[in-house]
């Protein structure tokens, strides 16, 4: 959907006429095939690639281009900064997408040929309104209510994350940000699974970072090998938590881990064929 361009910098002159003219190159190589995707172009420099950009699997002209989106401080639907670790797992397109989304212009940053864009996906507005009227209530009867836009990896698509309690009950609807089309509806009983007032993901580490760490411990203490590992973050016995289950050699592993810091929390390895013991 997407194909970032990086010019390099390190001279000190900006690279726009070959930026420009690769982007027309590209950009009628799709159109011939007819191929929707988005073109975009950054200047970059190679040699200041974001210190904490580590990570073998993320490119420095990735990282140059994540940390672009930090620098015009991009805000989440709770008004928090976004950090290099919520941004580092999302793809090209899905970075294109949240900008598009967020009105953000970013300095030294061009979308030249536009696929999946802003004006193709549902205002917030309208996600609620779809929600309602799916489940036959009116905007009087939402006693709390949150909309965040996301991108699931599964899905690989934009969706909205809808919240909302109504009359004693707690509702999450996942519809996709680009038709309304409704993919999960959950309803759970109001009371301990409401997030609290306060609730800000903010508080907590990403899925990702929960991940790595314990790829950490199950690699060095039993030679686990994986390279991702399932991370569902829900509330248990009033704490929210990661969830994750995998099987590797023979052996279910399932973990919980603090959602605040990636801590472990429980451990239970069996036997695929003896899931009792």
């Amino acid at each position: 959907k997407s194909i970032l361009i990086s010019g390099d910098t390190a001279d000190g002159r900006t690279s726009e006429t070959l930026q420009r003219r690769l982007a027309d190159r590209i950009a009628a190589y799709l159109a011939r095939d007819a191929i929707e995707a988005s073109v975009i172009t950054q200047d970059f420099d190679k040699d200041e690639t974001p210190p904490f950009a580590t990570d073998g699997d993320t490119s420095a002209a990735k990282a140059g281009f994540i940390q672009k989106i930090l620098d015009a401080g991009m805000v989440d639907a709770y008004g928090n900064s976004y950090t290099y670790e919520q941004l580092e797992s999302l793809t090209i397109n899905d970075l294109k997408l949240l900008l598009q989304c967020k009105g953000i212009k970013v300095s030294g940053l061009t979308v030249w040929e536009s696929g999946v864009g802003a004006a193709t996906i549902l205002s917030p507005e309208e996600a609620m309104s779809l929600v309602l009227a799916d489940c036959g209530m009116d905007a009087e009867q939402i006693r709390w209510m949150h909309i965040v836009f996301d991108i699931l990896p599964l899905v690989r698509s934009p969706v909205y994350q809808v919240h909302f309690v109504a009359n004693g009950t707690r509702y999450e609807y996942c519809l996709l940000a680009t038709s309304g089309d409704i993919i999960r509806i959950s309803p759970a009983p109001d009371g301990t699974d409401t997030p609290p007032a306060d609730f800000r993901p903010a508080d907590y580490t990403s899925p990702r970072v929960a991940s790595r760490k314990l790829q950490y411990v199950v690699s060095r203490k039993y030679g686990v090998t994986l390279r991702e590992f399932p991370m569902e973050f829900k509330k248990m016995d009033g704490k929210f938590v990661y969830h994750s289950v995998f099987e590797f050699d023979g052996k279910r592993y399932e973990y919980v881990l603090d959602a605040a810091d990636g801590e472990i929390i429980s451990e239970k390895i069996t036997l695929q064929a003896d899931e009792t013991s």
